[in-house]
């Protein structure tokens, strides 16, 4: 592994400063978005800072498939989980890496797209860093095994390949009426990445209150589904409609429900 140099010192210093007291691994850019054709062969890095340790810290480093859990958070997947990984296509150095205090690392990987093989469309997979498992306690003083990962998100589109496409299923309140739920699925080749927003309006269709929902990656095959909590809403809204944006759609996509 490398000093930190160049482009990768520059990226570093984007990535927002910690909380005081934060203790933990950061990593710059937190992903790669790439687009390249069959045969391509390209070459990148991530840089890794530990933060907050008073000590060296080791970080195991690992190419992993993954998914997302409920919230967005992406979760481990066994190997041949995921039918779009691009996890054979990165070779990375996988020596554990010896981290001291504020001393930012480059990690450089290679991302080689088979030539031959059918490929169409976007895939996936991540370079991870974690640390070694470690005893420590949590609010309650009871002694727990604590692991920190980090991840190094590589996607891979096809150069020529891309067929973007998504829809709206379903757009509805909640039994309880107390939230809005919106579920998105993705009906194409490529991951997405969605910017919804919403309106309310009264019996006039006069907008009353707008706002925007937080950006959420729908992979291939996926489906998102978004919880909105309907509070500060104003009791003249009688309808909501959202409207979600992602990079290559041929239009937003728009639904409406009736509120009362």
């Amino acid at each position: 592994m490398a000093p930190l140099l160049g482009g990768a010192l520059f990226a570093f210093a984007q990535v927002p400063e910690p909380p005081p007291g934060y203790r933990g691994l950061l990593i710059a850019p937190p992903r790669y978005e790439l687009t390249l054709a069959k045969g391509d062969r390209v070459r990148k890095e991530f840089a890794i800072l530990a933060k907050g340790y008073g000590d060296a810290v080791t970080a195991e480093v690992a190419v992993l498939d993954w998914g997302e859990n409920a919230e967005g958070g992406l979760i481990p997947l066994a190997p041949g989980a995921n039918p779009y990984s691009a996890a054979r296509w990165i070779k990375v150095a996988l020596d554990p890496l010896s981290l001291k205090p504020d001393e930012p690392v480059a990690v450089p990987f290679e991302v080689a797209v088979p030539e031959g093989a059918p490929l169409e469309g976007s895939y996936w997979a991540a370079i991870t860093f974690a640390t070694k498992p470690a005893p420590v306690k949590n609010r309650r003083g009871v002694a727990v095994v604590n692991r920190l990962r980090i991840w190094g998100v590589v996607y891979v589109t096809i150069a020529g390949t891309e067929r973007p496409d998504a829809a709206i299923q379903a757009f509805d309140l909640d039994p309880g009426k107390e939230a809005l739920l919106l579920d998105v699925v993705n009906k194409g080749n490529v991951y997405l990445r969605l910017h919804p927003s919403l309106v309310f309006r009264d019996a006039r269709g006069k907008a009353v209150k707008s706002q925007k929902l937080a950006e959420r990656v729908l992979l291939r095959d996926g489906l998102i589904r978004y919880r909105i909590p309907l509070k500060d809403v104003p009791k003249e809204a009688v309808v909501a409609s959202v409207e979600v944006e992602a990079k290559g759609l041929v239009a937003p996509l728009y639904a409406e429900v009736a509120l009362k």
